[in-house]
């Protein structure tokens, strides 16, 4: 997103705030996603509303990530699909840290039924660490996390029973288990 771009119903962000359902981080802007969509669906969504998977590089960013999306399981940036490499949507290669996954992860495993491939894309666990999957992983049902809802970034947002729907009546739940985060640059 250009820094003077606007969105109708939300603050400019060249103003340096983060438009209305994102969290502020930085000089950056996250958006915790309600909808269980698998990894290329999460990025495709983000690209198409000019942003991209979460991609965490300091231990502070982590820290914040982790702790709003404690108790749930977020896609984020990283994948070693394409070149075999853990690297970030932006191929940026990720520098490996053991503590930062689970035990014995990532661990590629192929016997998980789900087509062709081994796990090649990353989540955060609920415990807060990384973990490989399968990138078509499609899981329902979780626990609502406060302060985060889905957000369609360029359509005003309107609260109906218990679904977010937007100007193109496009109806976004609010409970899913297998979800994505989406991460502007600001300023």
């Amino acid at each position: 997103m250009s820094s003077s771009a606007q969105c109708p119903g939300f603050v400019s962000v060249s103003d340096g705030y983060c438009p209305l359902g994102w969290e502020t981080f930085g000089s950056s802007c996250y958006l915790f996603s309600r909808s269980a969509l698998s990894w290329h669906e999460a990025r495709d969504w983000c690209n198409g509303h000019e942003s991209h998977l979460v991609i965490l590089m300091s231990d502070e960013e982590w820290d914040f990530v982790t702790r709003l999306s404690a108790g749930s399981f977020y896609w984020v940036g990283l994948t070693d699909e394409k070149s075999g490499r853990w690297e970030w949507v932006n191929q940026t290669p990720y520098v490996m840290n053991r503590r930062r996954w689970k035990p014995g992860q990532p661990d590629s495993w192929t016997g998980h039924g789900l087509g062709p491939g081994d796990e090649d894309c990353a989540h955060i666990h609920n415990d807060g660490r990384l973990n490989d999957l399968h990138c078509s992983t499609r899981l329902p049902c979780c626990p609502l996390l406060a302060e985060q809802s889905e957000l369609v970034l360029n359509a005003p947002l309107s609260f109906i029973s218990g679904t977010l729907t937007s100007q193109f009546d496009q109806l976004l739940p609010l409970s899913s288990w297998f979800l994505f985060m989406c991460q502007i640059k600001t300023f």
